[in-house]
């Protein structure tokens, strides 16, 4: 939530109403079926501006785990890097394969090709 409030102060993403996104996108947890887990291991990716170092999405991740392990009904949580780890990324306007792009897809398609924002990670 506080990273796509964000959003009004990075260029192209302003409009997007969610552009900011966790993937969970691997899940696992407990020992056996009869019990409580008590454990769980979730693997997600996360988007980041571009502009936000990896290292600084890194740190702030951190200092939100940690807070996991104050008041009432703490919780230890870990992260641990794994695979892919880099910043987001812009393709500004004007390139030389924009404008490849253009032309093959006014050649494909009849139409000129549209710019729009793709929040990923």
């Amino acid at each position: 939530e506080k990273w796509n409030a964000d959003r009004g102060r990075h260029r192209y993403f302003e409009d997007l109403e969610h552009p900011i996104n966790f993937n969970f996108g691997g899940i696992a947890g407990g020992a056996w079926p009869s019990s409580v887990p008590a454990w769980c291991e979730f693997v997600v990716r996360a988007a980041l501006y571009p502009g936000t170092t990896a290292e600084q999405a890194w740190t702030e991740l951190q200092e939100c785990l940690a807070g996991l392990g104050t008041g009432s009904a703490p919780i230890t949580a870990v992260a641990v890097k794994t695979g892919f780890f880099s910043e987001g990324y812009v393709l500004e306007p004007g390139s030389e394969a924009e404008a490849l792009l253009e032309r093959t897809h006014e050649q494909v398609f009849g139409t000129r090709l549209e710019s729009f924002t793709t929040p990923g990670y």
